[in-house]
């Protein structure tokens, strides 16, 4: 769930299902894991749609409650809500979760082995339930992980702007995905500025997060910063840089 490509106002769409006893509508969950607006950016939001746009508007009050499951079905944030459906073909929640809490703070409880689970139960109001129809549905968003140390020789008389370039390839079939190139510039007070430019070879990549570490001469990492990067047909590259210190560097 956390290297999903949606950006702000972009959603994951669930697997259609049908509720006979509700004139069989055909329903979805839309889930948008950046908000779903520039109000609710900070969170994210959680719908109920109904998918069948031939279906003649029907008047009935929908009663549903959707939560985030955790380990063991345990219930870690639950949202109830009724309304007309005769009324609007879509409601929900977009301030349904804090995104901090579910990607960071509480990351742990929220996505158990990276894996969102969404829960949604509903039905008519004022009737009983005939019999209870279960669901399941899964949507797997395919991650390729790649980890690389990158030695650059004779870092400390690099000439300004000079470029160097490490070729990332797939571990699937060694073919090159993305190509990294770095330059490094002369900042203020003589402290170094690092700058990186990534260019995609596969164009299915839309998506990319990037986790930099220096690693001295004994093998500790210091971790440096972590990029999200999104790709789309008119970006050629992402770029972006950081700052460190030119006599910690060559210590």
């Amino acid at each position: 769930m956390s290297y999903s490509s949606m950006k702000l106002k972009e959603k994951i769409v669930s697997p259609s299902f049908v509720v006979d006893e509700m004139n069989g509508i055909v329903w979805s969950i839309r889930l948008y894991p950046r908000g779903k607006d520039i109000d609710s950016r900070y969170f994210i939001a959680v719908y109920l749609h109904s998918e069948d746009d031939n279906n003649p508007a029907v008047t009935m009050k929908v009663i549903y409650d959707i939560p985030f499951i955790g380990k063991d079905s345990y219930v870690l944030v639950s949202r109830k809500r009724q309304y007309d459906f005769g009324k609007c073909k879509g409601y929900g929640f977009p301030e349904f979760a804090k995104r901090e809490e579910v990607y960071d703070t509480e990351r742990s409880i929220f996505l158990h082995q990276d894996t969102l689970t969404v829960r949604c139960r509903i039905w008519k109001e004022g009737e009983s339930i005939s019999q209870e129809v279960r669901y399941f549905a899964r949507t797997r968003i395919g991650v390729e992980k790649r980890y690389f140390l990158w030695n650059l020789q004779e870092f400390s008389t690099l000439k300004p702007e000079k470029k160097c370039t490490y070729l990332i390839k797939s571990p699937k079939n060694d073919e090159q995905i993305m190509s990294v190139d770095l330059f490094v510039t002369a900042g203020v007070n003589c402290d170094e500025i690092i700058r990186f430019e990534l260019f995609p070879n596969d164009k299915t990549i839309k998506y990319s997060t990037f986790r930099l570490s220096l690693v001295d001469a004994s093998g500790n990492k210091v971790e440096c910063n972590q990029e999200e990067l999104w790709f789309d047909e008119e970006s050629e590259c992402e770029k972006f840089s950081f700052f460190f210190y030119e006599e910690e560097a060559f210590s």
